[in-house]
């Protein structure tokens, strides 16, 4: 088992801020009281996206709807009801968007000690 860890390769800092990301936003969903603040914010963050493919309606992540958002990248539109695949990590991607600061973690490429703070500045994804 030991020498399976050394021959892992280093785990990218954004894929675990996604992994973070989803995990919150689903538990939220799923366990938590009141809004889901993640839901709200990725609203937001991505509302020039947020269209049904089908109907062209514009549509949003509720509480209702958010763990499936999450973990499953489908959305469903309430004016035409019809399921698609939102391409949720390939957005999150294009982005500069960063959960976290950069910590010390035995699967990051870089080590560093100071500890992570959340960020609130989300930015938001351009057209390129």
């Amino acid at each position: 088992m030991i020498s399976l860890y050394s021959e892992m390769s280093a785990v990218e800092e954004r894929y675990l801020d996604y992994i973070l990301l989803t995990s919150i936003g689903s538990y939220g969903s799923l366990f938590g009281e009141g809004r889901n603040e993640i839901a709200i914010e990725i609203n937001k963050m991505f509302k020039e996206f947020l269209n049904c493919p089908h109907c062209g309606m514009k549509v949003s992540i509720r509480k209702s709807n958010a763990a499936r958002f999450f973990l499953m990248e489908m959305m469903d539109c309430e004016h035409c009801g019809e399921d698609h695949h939102f391409p949720f990590h390939w957005l999150l991607s294009k982005t500069k968007f960063r959960l976290r600061e950069k910590e010390s973690h035995p699967l990051t490429e870089t080590q560093n000690d100071t500890p992570a703070h959340p960020r609130t500045d989300f930015p938001v994804p351009t057209e390129d």
